[in-house]
């Protein structure tokens, strides 16, 4: 009975394992479909903004600035900076994400091992079977035995009572 409790325990903790790792996964893909997303927003922005940019460089060639013009370029500028850091946190973000998703797919490795495989809870239930069969024969075997020594001694007591009566 200890064996089966075991062996349920570690299945049920194998399936409460399976069943986070699998909503950290998606949660995982949920978020970095949204960075990517965002990321990708960025790069047409970042499109369009130089392409601003290069039509004002162009027209600033062949005459100056006026006031607005160079307060939107240093908008543009601005704006520039503040998209190259944000892209910069959502890399950091994505690598701190792939490192814990690899730590995770290490550690569910470590515990496949550790229980022996998949089909671990399988094997086990075998052994534990085939266990339990060789010894219900040994108990079939050792009470045929029993039951031949009982009708032997009851043979010999008859015996023993019939030498008596003579």
């Amino acid at each position: 009975m200890t064996v089966s409790r075991g062996l349920d325990v570690l299945q049920r903790e194998y399936r409460n394992m399976e069943v986070n790792r699998r909503a950290f996964a998606e949660e995982s893909e949920i978020v970095l479909r949204k960075q990517q997303q965002t990321m990708e927003k960025m790069r047409k922005e970042k499109s369009l903004l130089k392409a601003d940019l290069s039509g004002i460089q162009k027209k600033s060639t062949f005459r100056m600035l006026t006031p607005l013009e160079k307060s939107q370029m240093d908008r543009m500028y601005l704006e520039v900076d503040k998209f190259k850091s944000l892209i910069e946190n959502e890399r950091s973000r994505i690598q701190k994400m792939e490192d814990q998703v690899s730590q995770l797919k290490a550690k569910i490795w470590n515990k496949r091992k550790t229980m022996g495989g998949i089909h671990a809870a399988r094997d086990n239930q075998k052994v534990v079977e085939k266990q339990v069969r060789i010894l219900e024969n040994r108990l079939e075997q050792a009470l045929v035995k029993f039951n031949k020594s009982l009708s032997e001694n009851r043979k010999l007591r008859q015996e023993i009572d019939d030498l008596r009566g003579e």
